[in-house]
């Protein structure tokens, strides 16, 4: 992000700093919170309160009026066990569902998805539109239904999968979610269900980037910084 924010013309550094070291730095102009909670009033922060508990987020989604997997704390029965994902408050990648949880935190009504997306919101606009296709790369836990980078998923930024986006209710769905939890940006993984029902699964407040998609959010920073339209 850093190397994308200079090269797009904004002076940017990358730290791992305690919050509470803020008061040492000289006013920078932008502070971009990648996942930590941090509060500084020497300037802007974004992403400054991300939500850590996934099953608190599906709560605030599910609140907001935002379509969400159905969710359950209850201790299921054995019989009722294969129509329910056990699931870990701070699970990434899809591990929890590959490895299996234990004791899980939560569970969430298994989906009979057909297609998923990802879209990256920044300040209310949505800045690029992705879908998850499988990979040729070596995967450790390769999955037909799990679709993430570890189960041998990738995302296809591409006119293709922006094509596939329209007339679901995708932009709308993952705008709508990213304002719920309060985020000035958020990467959303939005499922389309056999139904053509769109559900919002979860939000990434510090998502992987790529070269394109660093290269997204630095434009959008830029124009923030300026006061410029997004592109």
């Amino acid at each position: 992000m850093a190397r994308s924010l200079n090269a797009a013309g904004v002076a940017a550094r990358r730290t791992r700093v305690w919050p509470t070291c803020l008061r040492h730095w000289q006013h920078p102009t932008l502070i971009v919170s990648w996942g930590g909670r941090l509060s500084a009033p020497a300037g802007s922060v974004l992403n400054g309160s991300p939500v850590a508990d996934k099953r608190e987020e599906l709560r605030r989604l599910a609140e907001a009026g935002v379509p969400v997997p159905e969710v359950t704390d209850a201790d299921l029965p054995e019989a009722e066990r294969a129509l329910w994902l056990g699931r870990s408050r701070n699970h990434y990648a899809g591990l929890d569902l590959l490895r299996g949880v234990r004791h899980p935190s939560f569970y969430v009504r298994r989906l009979n998805l057909v297609d998923e997306f990802r879209v990256h919101v920044f300040d209310g606009k949505c800045i690029c539109v992705g879908r998850k296709v499988p990979s040729d790369e070596p995967s450790a836990y390769r999955s037909d239904w799990i679709r993430s980078r570890v189960a041998g998923w990738r995302i296809a930024f591409d006119d293709e999968a922006r094509a596939a986006a329209e007339g679901r209710a995708i932009r709308t769905r993952s705008k709508a979610a990213v304002a719920a939890l309060g985020y000035n940006f958020g990467a959303v993984d939005v499922g389309v269900e056999d139904t053509g029902r769109t559900v919002v699964l979860e939000v990434n407040s510090a998502p992987g980037l790529s070269d394109y998609t660093a290269a997204k959010y630095a434009e959008a920073i830029r124009c923030r910084l300026i006061g410029g339209p997004h592109p």
